[in-house]
């Protein structure tokens, strides 16, 4: 924490887990390819550290970044600052953060979460100076500086058609601090982009973006694992059979193949509590993905803080990504509802240079899809 002489300041916390360092590559699932692919992160782009300073007009907030900043940005860049349901966005490269008014390249602006919508409540002036983007936030605003729980730095660079990024947008997270030490969904981007046609062999398709859910208000804790308040989500039984009763968040998406998909949040003793996303039949046709209609685990957040973010692809193959705040590690699980087929990618250091290790099924089998029931599961090791 740094604060300019002869200015009162109220100490915040700094950051206790951040990607180091960012320079590197990352990857994602391709779309138009069907396979896993990469792109470069300039070293300059991340989270080093954040401070807040009070001033006589109001705060100043300022995010460091590992390197200078460049004036020209070639890509798209968002820097997203959550405090309860607002967020404070600066936009960056050729990106605008489509709210309502939006926020144009190379500025920043307040945005709340009302019923869907993404408001721009304010404009606010920013400034870089070398390796620091300040914000200068006045007394009028409406964010509660004790409230702050996510910073999100997202990166595409302009060799990447963002369409066919798996997730979109959305998903190219590069660094991120997350103050809840709970797992979490990745916000969302306006326009919420579950829905994206895309072309299939003549055809339009749709991708469809499941959790976080359609409606997702940035700062809802009850889509936390744990939720908060611990009782805000059902709990009707002990799915890892270790005597705690587990949360039931209402997912139950049906997919293909007459399968549905669902979300729990398992309630553990020796390690934190985790999602774990499972598929099934719903075989009394209630809508719901009932305890003795699932069949496997298909994805899980096996990380303390982790960013999670799920969904169907235009073949209507299921995707669950999870990002480890601490190392950088992405795990990207993908399932066929059709063929009842898993395979899992892990980058085991956030930016190494191949797009992904494909870890199961292990490339010994020869296999393209595995059994997901025959993965090592890491809620499996703990009660």
């Amino acid at each position: 924490m740094f604060v300019a002489h002869g200015q009162s300041r109220k100490d915040y916390p700094a950051p206790t887990v951040t990607l180091e360092p960012v320079g590197g590559w990352t990857f994602y699932y391709d779309l138009s390819l069907r396979e896993m692919s990469n792109y470069f992160v300039p070293a300059w782009v991340g989270i080093r550290s954040y401070t807040v300073e009070t001033t006589e007009t109001g705060h100043r907030l300022t995010v460091q970044f590992p390197g200078s900043i460049p004036t020209r940005i070639d890509g798209l860049m968002t820097v997203e600052i959550y405090f309860g349901e607002y967020a404070i966005v600066y936009s960056g490269g050729s990106y605008t953060y489509r709210s309502t008014p939006p926020i144009e390249s190379g500025r920043a602006g307040i945005v709340s979460f009302t019923d869907g919508a993404y408001l721009q409540t304010m404009a606010i002036p920013v400034t870089v100076q070398g390796s620091n983007l300040m914000f200068n936030v006045p007394t009028s605003s409406p964010i509660d500086w004790d409230s702050i729980w996510l910073l999100v730095v997202r990166y595409l660079p302009s060799s990447v058609d963002p369409t066919r990024v798996g997730g979109g947008f959305q998903s190219c997270v590069v660094d991120f601090v997350n103050l809840t030490a709970s797992h979490i969904p990745l916000p969302p981007h306006p326009p919420h982009e579950s829905l994206r046609a895309l072309p299939n062999q003549g055809e339009q398709t749709d991708i469809f973006v499941f959790f976080p859910p359609p409606g997702y208000k940035p700062g809802d804790t009850t889509w936390n694992c744990p939720p908060t308040p611990r009782d805000s989500r059902p709990r009707p039984s002990d799915l890892d059979g270790n005597g705690r009763k587990d949360w039931d968040y209402p997912i139950d998406l049906p997919v293909d193949n007459g399968k549905m998909i669902d979300l729990r949040g398992l309630d553990k003793y020796e390690t934190d509590d985790r999602f774990v996303l499972f598929v099934g039949t719903d075989s009394n046709s209630n809508g719901r993905l009932d305890d003795n209609e699932i069949e496997a685990p298909i994805g899980e957040c096996p990380t303390l803080g982790g960013l999670n973010l799920g969904y169907l692809d235009d073949r209507g193959y299921v995707h669950w990504e999870n990002t480890d705040p601490q190392t950088g590690a992405k795990r990207h699980f993908i399932y066929d509802p059709r063929t009842g087929g898993l395979k899992v990618y892990l980058d085991p250091d956030g930016k190494g240079p191949a797009p992904g290790r494909k870890v199961y099924p292990p490339a010994r089998l020869g296999q393209e899809w595995g059994n997901p029931n025959g993965y090592r599961w890491d809620w499996k090791n703990y009660n």
